[in-house]
């Protein structure tokens, strides 16, 4: 059985203590200065997508895309993986070393979807691909698929335009609702899911994996 509330209690006070070490390290102000231009670049990036994806959906009588979700990742979840990487906790390794502090999510319906967003993506004039990683072709040992694409944005500031990191992840609604129910799971077990249930969730995305495959190809019989 999976364990709950004491785990996540346990959690909860591992991250105040990584916010509470840190605070000596930078002021409030530098964290709201770099908080705003996270902002601004995932309003740049979701604007930017949205438009790109509209384009191709008129241009191709399709709908590509099911739904956008788009987040920050928590400071104190960014300096909790810069503690386990054993850098400094300082707003400069933030930036330097974490990459997907702003991400944005495409859920499609179908893995060539997936594909053809991805190479609309890295098309976008606008964007700079700097990494790319096919998890849908090569899956996580636990049975993660999606696809990965690290990008610069460039945000236009009063004096400069600054190129932010970003994360852009492609996968199917699948591969979206298993992603889900395994995170739910880690969660509750504060990661200390048994090998018998990571084969179990393994099996799991399998079996998602035939059955999407399945639906593709009753897609592609009805054109």
């Amino acid at each position: 059985p999976i364990k709950s509330s004491a785990a996540s209690d346990v959690y909860k006070r591992q991250r105040v203590n990584i916010l509470n070490k840190s605070t000596n390290n930078f002021s409030q102000e530098d964290l709201k200065k770099l908080q705003f231009k996270y902002e601004a670049a995932l309003q740049v990036l979701k604007t930017h997508l949205e438009i790109l994806i509209k384009d191709y959906d008129m241009s191709n009588h399709t709908k590509s895309v099911e739904h956008v979700n788009a987040r920050i990742k928590s400071i104190d979840s960014a300096l909790g993986k810069l503690e386990k990487r054993n850098y400094d906790i300082t707003l400069e390794n933030l930036e330097e070393h974490i990459h997907d502090m702003v991400g944005v999510r495409l859920v499609c319906p179908f893995e060539d979807d997936v594909y053809e967003m991805v190479d609309l993506i890295k098309s976008s004039d606008l964007l700079q691909v700097c990494h790319e990683k096919d998890y849908i072709e090569n899956p996580k040992e636990s049975g993660y698929s999606s696809y990965h694409i690290i990008v610069k944005v460039p945000v236009s500031f009063k004096d400069d335009i600054e190129f932010i990191d970003a994360e852009i992840q492609v996968r199917t609604l699948a591969m979206d609702a298993w992603a889900a129910l395994e995170h739910e799971l880690q969660y509750k077990s504060n990661g200390s899911v048994t090998k018998r249930e990571r084969d179990e969730l393994r099996e799991c995305a399998q079996e998602f994996r035939r059955i999407e495959n399945k639906m593709l190809t009753l897609k592609k019989g009805l054109r």
